[in-house]
């Protein structure tokens, strides 16, 4: 039995405290320094929820953007968190293709709102997550480096979207 003032359970917090700094630091260093070279600084926005109406279509694509960074040349950077029991190597091409998608439909919303898509990266950080035996208890997390995202041949799950914007 694990006890709010228990080791066990001031272990797995302290776990997910350093996890979720070493989360932030991977951010704020990619946020210090454009990937691109153009050295754009830019502001840090946590947990930001999207939605796109479309023409002809009575949905609403809505998403969720664990951390965002609008830069000060325009660009945006995207990074959201991905929880795994496996290490982001280890995970089957379908597992990396489902978020491919989530991605890539996040993008389109922003894209959706007026931001071209040249000017947007997207990127996954994974997180390791290893559970006790009974998996009821988280027993520790591995923050991974980030994976940008890449979206070529990724055109044709958008397509009921793209003509519904095109209308």
């Amino acid at each position: 039995s694990v006890s709010a003032t228990g080791t066990a359970f001031q272990s797995i917090v302290d776990k997910v405290e350093a996890a979720s700094t070493r989360v932030i630091k991977q951010v704020f260093l990619r946020n210090g320094s454009d990937k691109t070279g153009g050295g754009a600084k830019g502001r840090l926005i946590k947990n930001v929820n999207l939605s796109a109406e479309l023409k002809g279509i009575p949905e609403e694509i809505v998403g969720h953007i664990d951390y965002l960074i609008i830069r000060d040349n325009g660009d945006i950077e995207v990074f959201n968190i991905k929880s795994s029991t496996e290490s982001y190597t280890n995970w089957d091409s379908a597992k990396k293709e489902k978020y491919r998608y989530q991605m890539a439909i996040l993008k389109r919303i922003l894209e959706f709102n007026g931001i071209p898509a040249k000017n947007i990266r997207m990127n996954i950080i994974p997180v390791k997550m290893t559970y006790d035996p009974t998996f009821q208890y988280v027993t520790d997390l591995e923050v991974e480096q980030t994976v940008a995202v890449d979206f070529k041949d990724s055109t044709y799950i958008l397509k009921k979207y793209d003509q519904a914007a095109e209308r």
